[in-house]
């Protein structure tokens, strides 16, 4: 069946009340799911809560929280008291994130990303399955832990980012899900099949994943402010260097390279012009109601379960229009 989620969007810095206004109004209009970023603006799981109690229906996932950050076994117990909380509507959205922000912004090691992140979901599936648990990896230690809380079935699904090959292998492996990102949708296909290498070598199908996108959205006919933003808002992304080899892998060598000569020689508004009218097309989905519309079900037909709506704006003052692109997407 193809769902949409939609994301509380995180380049916009709103106070908490508006994003948990936004995912009432996302529950509302027909979401079946709300996923909740973490990079500096609101701590990702007290937003959960807060939106776990202020809905009925709708999934409530991180998307993602790093699992450098915090330790696994505080995070078992943080899922298990947001599974309780929205009576088993939460889903856990793990990723390494990026050297920028888990050791520039933090200062901690951004060193072996997939087995730290193997590791971890071992831990947390452990605590939340209950019981004692000792766990000696070559990362992560735990000796006698055990955890006071129930979860009823023993187990929280377990969504993991992914953009390279290594990371989508893992995530067929061993996740319930993968959360797939800037990715233009003619080529899911071919990360679709780096998962399905991961599931079988675990003895699982690709049935037994489930395959989401984020996608940034902007219902909007202004479409030169709305591709000025977006084109910023690639070249942040552009400059950190996970994306830049993820940019480049997809084919957008030339864009990425030039992207980072230019900031690296300090030169900002060049490096934001050698985002290609060739990335935006293909990378996000802004215009009217039915363009936009259209670019989900693209993603839909190149094999995507779940698309995650990513609302952006381009005013000075986002709010009501991220409230429109929710509210009107789905309509």
């Amino acid at each position: 069946m193809n769902r949409v989620g939609v994301a509380i969007p995180v380049p916009h810095p709103l106070p908490v009340q508006d994003y948990i206004e936004a995912a009432k109004r996302a529950e509302a209009a027909g979401y079946e799911s709300v996923w909740i970023p973490e990079v500096a603006g609101p701590d990702a799981t007290s937003l959960a809560a807060a939106v776990a109690v202020e809905t009925e229906r709708v999934r409530i996932g991180t998307g993602i929280i790093s699992v450098f950050t915090r330790h696994p076994t505080l995070t078992a117990i943080t899922a298990a008291t947001l599974d309780s909380l929205s009576q088993g509507r939460f889903i856990l959205g793990l990723g390494v994130s990026s050297h920028t922000i888990v050791q520039e912004w933090q200062g901690i090691p951004f060193t072996r990303p997939l087995t730290r992140t193997r590791e971890y979901v071992e831990i947390v599936r452990q605590v939340v399955a209950g019981g004692r648990v000792v766990y000696d990896g070559e990362i992560f230690h735990v000796r006698n832990y055990h955890a006071a809380m129930v979860i009823k079935q023993g187990r929280v699904p377990i969504y993991l980012a992914a953009l390279q090959p290594p990371m989508l292998r893992l995530a067929g492996e061993i996740a319930d899900g993968v959360i797939l990102n800037w990715v233009p949708a003619e080529r899911v296909p071919e990360l679709i099949r780096e998962v399905e290498v991961g599931a079988k070598k675990a003895g699982r199908s690709l049935l037994d994943i489930d395959i989401a996108c984020l996608v940034r959205v902007c219902i909007d006919e202004a479409e030169d402010r709305v591709r000025a933003w977006l084109r910023r808002e690639l070249t942040g992304y552009t400059i950190v260097e996970l994306y830049n080899r993820y940019f480049t892998a997809l084919g957008f060598g030339e864009e990425a390279q030039g992207v980072l000569a230019a900031w690296q020689r300090g030169d900002r508004a060049g490096a934001v012009a050698q985002v290609s009218e060739r990335m935006l097309e293909v990378l996000a989905a802004f215009g009217n109601a039915a363009a936009c519309r259209k670019r989900m079900a693209e993603f839909h037909a190149a094999g995507v379960n779940g698309v995650i709506a990513f609302p952006f704006s381009a005013e000075a003052q986002p709010g009501d229009s991220l409230l429109h692109t929710i509210t009107t997407l789905l309509a």
